[in-house]
């Protein structure tokens, strides 16, 4: 975006507050109206948001425009990930949770957040356009929801 790489940090900085903020309190409340209710939306948002944003980041090519998308997509994944722990607790049962919870969460987070970088690379210069990661995260957004369903579906989310 040519802009300068300490205003990238910033903007990475406020969006990581409103992630650190806004997660528990939509926590407390998906404790009050069921996490499927706070995460399935959440995800959709994020699908339907992601690819405009990266649009319009590029195209306004300012501060301004970087700061404001990723505080969107940030309170979208504050409202996603505050929810997350419990359903991933729910995910198995108590016997293996600890063992189920640790392992699925870090190989997921080694997989997708060490191969994303490069995967986002790859398709901004396999496609020639700098939106292109934007339809990564739309892609990742629709395993969610499907993966949300499923488990609702099986284990019963609340």
């Amino acid at each position: 975006m040519g802009l300068d790489e300490s205003l990238s940090y910033l903007a990475l900085m406020i969006t990581g507050v409103i992630l650190t903020v806004g997660a528990p309190f939509v926590g407390m409340l998906a404790d009050k109206l069921g996490r499927l209710k706070v995460m399935l939306p959440a995800a959709t948002l994020i699908g339907a948001a992601v690819v405009p944003l990266f649009g319009w980041a590029t195209a306004g090519r300012s501060f301004t425009v970087l700061l404001v998308g990723m505080a969107l997509l940030g309170l979208l994944k504050a409202r996603y990930f505050g929810a997350l722990p419990s359903v991933m607790a729910d995910t198995f049962p108590a016997r293996t949770r600890a063992t189920g919870l640790s392992f699925s969460y870090n190989t997921t987070v080694s997989i997708f957040g060490g191969l994303t970088p490069m995967i986002a690379t790859s398709l901004i210069a396999l496609t020639n356009s700098s939106i292109a990661p934007g339809y990564y995260i739309l892609a990742t957004a629709c395993v969610s929801i499907v993966a949300l369903l499923a488990g609702n579906r099986r284990r019963g989310f609340r």
